[in-house]
């Protein structure tokens, strides 16, 4: 083999490497976006089927507190045990500063999820139980 056959099977497998390259961005691309795809479709169907998710998450971004009171509250008489209707009823509470009720809720919250206390019931309960205590302190 010369030379010359050398340089041209060198530079022909340097134009498969860029094509593989490029094939390879490609297929990551393609595999993201129809993850992305995915993702917005299971979300999608999982607000279909419980809307009460979306729109009590909407409320709370919207600091709609009184709206998501009425909201969490009607869900929970529909079914007690459901679990973000006690949530987003304690977080509206806590955030309208009705301390002694939203610890009662984060109480039952944490019967119905024990595994959420760690990191979403117990840091506002500290707080909740901090602000009770100092109220009471300053009416005395």
């Amino acid at each position: 083999m010369n030379p010359n056959d050398l340089a041209a099977i060198h530079s022909e497998l340097r134009h498969i490497v860029l094509i593989l390259y490029v094939v390879g961005a490609l297929t990551f691309i393609a595999a993201a976006l129809a993850a992305l795809r995915s993702y917005w479709m299971v979300k999608r169907h999982v607000d279909q089927l419980d809307p009460f998710t979306s729109e009590a998450g909407d409320l709370f971004q919207k600091r709609e507190l009184e709206k998501l009171v009425s909201l969490s509250s009607a869900k929970i008489r529909e079914r007690p045990n459901h679990a973000y209707a006690r949530w987003y009823l304690a977080c509206a509470l806590y955030h309208q500063d009705q301390f002694s009720a939203a610890i009662s809720e984060f109480e039952a919250l944490r019967k119905l999820q024990p595994e959420w206390a760690a990191s979403y019931i117990d840091p506002y309960l500290h707080e909740a139980r901090t602000n009770v205590t100092s109220t009471a302190k300053e009416i005395v």
